[in-house]
């Protein structure tokens, strides 16, 4: 289940030589199966997880899947029976030690990114490396932010602790691509409201200073598509825009929506009033994008639902369909086959399952 951490640290991103479900062709051009009816999957994961922090579908059907929480990063077969465990915790050579999450990289490649090292680690199909790169030092993006395109370029947001110390209204939306010195900016994001308190000594000078985030306050979420596109989830107006690779914008139009009060639990008392009254329309980071041209929104919900909500949006920026489903089940990944979905039982333990197209 995807873990809010806003904190500038560092990032390890280790490549695992394969395949993977991203092709070239235009996931626009692509026909759109019919959606699972999320009742009976077609598998369920052998092995249980302790916190899946993300799931990324190979083109022969393999599946790996991120623990952060072991941490452990695992390769399930076609029927989700566990293959094998791919490196272990630590911080030698093929080791790791917050695998968050894998992405597509390049072509055949997977990237496993682990926000506690600064380092890029190609490893074969079979597991072993097969060289080591390092970041550029001015990439700190929070690591639940970050995306992939499959083409060599991952995606981010510039965390907003790091803009000099002070909260901002904006931040940027960067590309790197793996092997250049810079960043390209794309758009300008909406980040999460923050509270800055800083201590001061008896002569007024300033000591020291913390940044929180205010819960349920309106930010900007973003996906990256197979073919290069970006699709924004703005908050405020509600609507979804795609940036496409050849420049072009397409801004769809204003959603509405239900806005479901902040109950008198979710509220945390350092926070006093900046909590608002109600939630926005949708919860950031944790749009994804599928195989044929949409983008899966999820969103807030009521304290004491026992229902989920996702919607899907196509590349006119317009809502193709709204999902409900149990609360226990948490939607984390769309590829070839289906919809990749998180239960977690009573003891806390996670299973993977797949829910195929229909």
């Amino acid at each position: 289940m995807p873990l809010k951490i806003r904190d500038p640290l560092g990032i390890v991103t280790m490549c695992l030589l394969g395949t993977h479900a991203w092709a070239e062709t235009s996931a626009a051009q692509r026909a759109a199966p019919q959606l699972p009816t999320f009742q009976s999957p077609a598998w369920v994961s052998t092995h249980d997880f302790d916190m899946i922090s993300s799931v990324l579908e190979m083109s022969d059907g393999r599946v790996l899947v991120a623990d952060l929480q072991t941490p452990a990063v695992h390769l399930l077969g076609r029927d989700g029976r566990l293959v094998r465990t791919i490196g272990r915790k630590g911080a030698g050579p093929g080791e790791y030690t917050e695998p968050r999450s894998v992405l597509a990289y390049r072509a055949d490649s997977t990237c496993i990114v682990d926000r506690a090292q600064r380092r890029v680690v190609i490893l074969t199909s079979a597991g072993t490396i097969a060289r080591t790169e390092l970041l550029p030092t001015d990439i700190h993006p929070s690591a639940n932010d970050l995306r992939s395109d499959g083409r060599g370029a991952l995606y981010f947001l510039k965390s907003a602790f790091m803009i000099d110390s002070v909260p901002t209204e904006t931040v940027p939306l960067l590309r790197w691509r793996f092997g250049q010195s810079r960043t390209d900016s794309l758009a300008a994001m909406r980040p999460a409201q923050m509270k800055r308190t800083v201590t001061k000594d008896q002569s007024g000078r300033e000591m020291s200073f913390s940044t929180r985030i205010v819960d349920y306050s309106p930010q900007d979420d973003f996906a990256v598509a197979p073919d290069g596109s970006v699709a924004i989830i703005r908050a405020v107006p509600y609507h979804v825009e795609w940036l496409l690779p050849n420049g072009q914008r397409v801004k769809g139009p204003v959603q509405p929506f239900t806005a479901i009060p902040v109950a008198a639990a979710e509220r945390a008392p350092y926070l006093g009033d900046l909590v608002p009254k109600t939630k926005p329309a949708f919860s950031a980071p944790g749009a994804f994008t599928d195989p044929f041209g949409r983008v899966w929104v999820r969103h807030y919900i009521a304290a004491q639902s026992t229902t989920r909500q996702w919607s899907v949006f196509d590349r006119q920026g317009a809502r193709v369909t709204t999902i409900t489903l149990p609360k226990q089940l948490e939607l984390v990944f769309a590829g070839q086959r289906g919809v990749y979905t998180v239960r977690r039982d009573a003891n806390d333990l996670e299973s993977l399952e797949l829910h195929a197209w229909r």
